[in-house]
């Protein structure tokens, strides 16, 4: 019986993974990013959002049935600011922090009903600079040498095969430095554009 079994599942194993099919969509992606800090020496308080844009491009390395697993690559621009702080001789100053990374993604995007699609994966940044604007001066600081972790859930709404409009949010929970010793936070929402698909849908 137990043959029997571990026979069947390798023959289900092996259908399933005949099925799983290499892709060779490639994608553009662009759009806003909201991006604020929860910093563990203010005792977790929110900072103020800092906006920003991202964009890319990416691809699907694998697909089977309902779901494939993408990977991108975008310049996405982090940060936060800080409000009304008081310094003297200056008054009332806001610090703006615009951080620059490189992300690379890897996820599944998984089909959940009809055109609607789940992201769940995780993605590294690299960040390659770093401004601090305090309305008088703006200084730039560059290869600070920061790589950080953070786990990516989002939702992909496809219009049709080759235009879908998305919503991500991303949580940093490990840098390599640990340069502001803080946590990224950044809601992401933009437009997905698929190259194979308008490219054919040009042709046509």
């Amino acid at each position: 019986m137990r043959l029997i079994f571990i026979l069947f599942f390798l023959i289900f194993s092996f259908k399933a993974y005949s099925q799983i099919q290499p892709e060779n969509e490639i994608y553009i992606k662009s759009g806003l990013s909201i991006g604020n800090y929860v910093s563990e020496g203010l005792y977790g308080m929110f900072i103020g959002e800092k906006y920003g844009f991202h964009g890319g491009f990416g691809r699907k390395f694998l697909s089977y049935k309902s779901f494939s697993i993408n990977g991108e690559i975008l310049f996405n621009q982090k940060g936060w600011k800080f409000e009304n702080i008081p310094i003297p001789q200056y008054g009332n100053v806001d610090f703006i922090f615009t951080l620059n990374y490189l992300d690379l993604a890897l996820f599944l995007d998984y089909k959940l009903i009809n055109k609607l699609y789940i992201e769940s994966g995780g993605q590294l940044s690299y960040m390659l600079n770093y401004d601090i604007n305090d309305n008088n001066q703006l200084i730039t600081y560059s290869n600070p040498n920061e790589l950080e972790f953070s786990p990516i859930i989002g939702l992909r709404f496809e219009w049709n095969k080759y235009f879908s409009n998305y919503f991500r949010f991303t949580y940093g929970t490990w840098s390599q430095q640990g340069l502001f010793v803080d946590k990224n936070m950044v809601i992401m929402v933009g437009a997905y554009v698929s190259l194979n698909e308008l490219v054919t849908k040009l042709r046509d």
